[in-house]
């Protein structure tokens, strides 16, 4: 029934070339700021890239980062000392850091986590500046987090690591990041239960119309995203259908605010769609697999082509209902469809796969053992990153 699962996976492990920097794509942008003390004043001048909200444009400033906190940046340039929001803030280049810090960046940028996260646990405890020093923490939690793709056991470092981030900058610009990585970290060691309210507490500090200082709408929407999420997944659906609907509410509020042409408005619009497709997923927890049906067929129909996130989220969602009222091959096309064709989550197509894999490996189909374990071994390798790595680990050492 399904002569296209060769192509499937092939297309699933092309797809992956071009999202497998989603990990990276966090912490690349994460700067650290200079410490109090003067020695930076005899060394290399930060590099800060500072938004001009009139124009537009980022430019690029020469100085010593005094102080960089979740509201305001404090820079010294020429003498003098100037503040900045945060929010205002690019991206800072270092001028003057430990060995251990420029060593564990360079093993950063080629992929060798091991080693990255080694120097950066120095940098943590050792470099002359505070702020680097906060830096390298955050830093070699991402590095345990990449890690883990290919060594789950690191898993708990990375955990470690970004709590203590978390106990110990409560002030820091990268507190944010920190708590997602902290909650994304749990979610992937299994524990969907405990990762749930942590996304959910991120997602508060975006509540309508008011967002804390030194968070940004967008990421606290998508924790909302993941809290409704982890929550399903932790078999809570009276939260996950709350913070679904919340989260709608709170996108489209955003999207109504936003000038016409802003950047953010695709983002947003995506966020909206996949709270909209909640209310069938927490359809299917709660054991109503024909309301479910119901439902995806109708956001199916009424998505507009441009809806992407919409359609591949529905598409999943229909063959999940149709899994659990035990339409099985029903169900296996529909995870074909999202696993050879959706671009927009990672996660989703992971998800996808493994339930191709689980529907193809019930029906015994003639032969297909063989095309099961592939599936089962790109979501392995291919995207480690993601929630279904663990489980698809699992399956295969019973295979």
């Amino acid at each position: 029934a399904l002569k296209t699962s060769g192509t499937t996976m092939k297309l699933t492990s092309s797809l992956s070339s071009s999202v497998s920097s989603g990990l990276l794509a966090l912490t690349i942008s994460l700067v650290g700021a200079a410490a109090a003390n003067p020695v930076s004043a005899q060394g290399l001048p930060d590099q800060i890239y500072v938004l001009d909200a009139r124009t537009g444009k980022i430019e690029m400033l020469a100085g010593i980062v005094q102080d960089h906190e979740l509201e305001k940046t404090v820079v010294i340039r020429s003498g003098k000392e100037r503040s900045y929001d945060t929010s205002r803030i690019e991206r800072i280049i270092w001028g003057t850091v430990s060995g251990s810090y420029r060593e564990g960046r360079t093993y950063f940028e080629r992929s060798d986590y091991e080693n990255a996260s080694a120097k950066f646990l120095v940098a943590a405890t050792d470099d002359p500046r505070e702020p680097v020093q906060a830096s390298s923490r955050l830093l070699a939690a991402q590095s345990f987090l990449n890690l883990s793709t290919q060594h789950p056991d690191r898993i708990s470092d990375a955990i470690e690591q970004a709590q203590r981030y978390i106990d110990d900058y409560s002030n820091g610009a990268g507190l944010a990041q920190a708590r997602t990585l902290h909650a994304r970290a749990k979610w992937l060691a299994g524990d969907a239960a405990g990762a749930a309210p942590l996304f959910d507490a991120i997602f508060q500090e975006a509540s309508a119309g008011d967002i804390t200082p030194g968070y940004k709408m967008i990421p606290c929407l998508r924790a909302g995203l993941s809290a409704a999420r982890a929550y399903l997944a932790a078999g809570e659906t009276l939260p996950a259908r709350e913070t679904y609907l919340t989260l709608r509410q709170r996108a489209d509020s955003a999207i109504a605010a936003l000038e016409e042409g802003s950047k953010e408005h695709a983002e947003l619009h995506k966020l909206s769609l996949e709270a909209r497709a909640g209310e069938g997923f927490t359809l299917t927890a709660g054991k109503q697999g024909k309301q479910a049906i119901t439902f995806f067929e109708s956001q199916l129909r009424s998505a507009k082509k441009t809806d992407s996130a919409l359609r591949y989220a529905s598409l999943l969602g229909l063959g999940e209902a149709f899994l659990a009222e035990n339409r099985v091959r029903e169900a296996q096309i529909k995870f074909a469809q999202v696993s050879s064709l959706d671009h927009t989550d990672r996660d989703r197509v992971a998800r996808a796969l493994f339930r191709l894999a689980e529907s193809t490996e019930s029906l015994a189909d003639l032969n297909s053992t063989g095309t099961v374990k592939a599936w089962l071994n790109t979501i392995v390798n291919e995207y480690g990153d993601t929630l279904w790595a663990n489980p698809a680990r699992k399956r295969l050492e019973t295979m």
